[in-house]
């Protein structure tokens, strides 16, 4: 079985061992462990004894319940907040994922946002330029969108 985020780049997630050569209807069964938060995009990949390889139709997944998936908190320096997601590392590492800054009205806010180089969905902004108010902080993933308001 072979899961994707965004229904173009599909990861394998298990294997089950097929039943040979068989004149009979097989059943095979396998369950996804850690599914991702949102929409989700599975497929088969079938082998064949002679080494060729298919592919079923591709199945979307939702899965409703994102509670965690998203925490800003107060970093160590002053005007220093984190940005920490509990998303599987294929969903926020590199260019998969995105943090935006919004102020009360909706516009973004252009401010320093630094990737942690070693943890994949952590993130630092540097918030020193933003006056006092009320910010929406938002990650943007291709399973979804996750916000959670600070007050600076």
């Amino acid at each position: 079985m072979e899961r994707s985020a965004d229904g173009q780049a599909f990861r394998g997630i298990g294997t089950v061992p097929g039943a040979g050569n068989s004149s009979r209807r097989t059943a095979y069964e396998s369950h996804d462990e850690q599914p991702l938060p949102g929409t989700s995009y599975y497929r088969l990949r079938q082998t064949d004894i002679d080494g060729t390889t298919s592919f079923s139709p591709v199945r979307s997944v939702k899965v409703g319940n994102s509670a965690g998936a998203l925490e800003v908190y107060p970093g160590r320096a002053a005007q220093e907040w984190v940005v920490s997601s509990t998303l599987p590392a294929e969903v926020v590492s590199g260019k998969a994922a995105a943090v935006q800054v919004f102020d009360a009205v909706g516009r973004v806010q252009r401010i320093a946002c630094t990737p942690d180089a070693s943890l994949a969905g952590r993130w630092t902004l540097d918030t020193h330029t933003l006056p006092a108010g009320i910010y929406i902080v938002r990650l943007l993933t291709a399973s979804g969108s996750y916000s959670q308001r600070i007050a600076k």
